[in-house]
């Protein structure tokens, strides 16, 4: 397996609370100094694993926007573009690029052991973004698109594609926004926190593919991914006729 994983930081704490883990992070995103009192003003906004609702069907409709001949070829043949990480993290369009796509201070709990690192991953995911609720001409404007379609059968479509693509996994999910991409969640109590790998990563589930920065929250935006067995950089453009039925215009 070929897998990019980046550590800038990483730190141990022992029994802190919230109020801590939101002081610490808070420095690591500003590069204060940990040996001095935290400015309130200064504390990051975290989110927990939890708020993000893996493989939950919404009740509103998600609707994947698009150019009107992207829109036609899907259902002709089932012609799809799946994104990556790298891709958007790299992409020059306010509403389309996103250059936090894949980093994060991530938060691993096992008490009475609390860990932060600051780390980029999850770069051997394909990425599929839509839109949740009801999409109007002002938001397909935004994102210079004239047409879409309606997802109605969520675990089809990602199903569909999962076979297509030989993919190792999919999750789904409404993305949370928050100020600040610092997510917590729970490891295992054999977890080895003073060996630094790429299993720093496991601080987290797949909620932290599904958290955005505030700016973004116009966008109200639902997200399919599916793990790779190894890296994928570039945009993948291929055909998933099984995926149409899954779908309506």
């Amino acid at each position: 397996m070929n897998r990019a994983t980046y550590i800038s930081s990483y730190l141990i704490y022992n029994n802190i609370d919230l109020v801590a883990i939101q002081a610490v992070a808070g420095a690591l995103i500003n590069r204060l100094y940990l040996d001095q009192p935290i400015p309130y003003d200064k504390f990051a906004s975290v989110v927990d694993e939890a708020q993000v609702l893996l493989n939950v069907v919404p009740t509103k409709p998600v609707i994947k926007m698009a150019k009107a001949e992207h829109v036609d070829a899907f259902f002709r043949d089932g012609s799809l573009r799946l994104g990556t990480f790298s891709y958007y993290n790299k992409f020059d369009h306010e509403e389309i690029g996103d250059r936090s796509e894949g980093s994060f201070i991530l938060v691993g709990q096992c008490p009475p052991t609390t860990a932060f690192v600051e780390i980029g991953g999850g770069f051997d995911h394909y990425v599929f973004c839509c839109f949740c609720g009801e999409a109007d001409q002002a938001c397909l404007q935004r994102f210079d698109y004239d047409s879409s379609f309606q997802i109605v059968d969520i675990e089809g479509f990602a199903t569909a594609i999962q076979k297509r693509l030989g993919a190792l996994s999919y999750r789904f999910a409404e993305c949370v926004y928050s100020r600040d991409k610092v997510v917590v969640g729970r490891v295992e109590r054999d977890f080895d926190f003073n060996r630094m790998s790429a299993r720093l990563l496991d601080f987290v589930n797949e909620a932290k593919y599904f958290v955005k920065p505030d700016k973004y929250s116009h966008q109200s935006e639902f997200r399919f991914t599916w793990q790779m067995p190894s890296d994928v950089d570039v945009p993948l453009d291929f055909q998933c006729p099984e995926a149409v039925q899954y779908c309506q215009r």
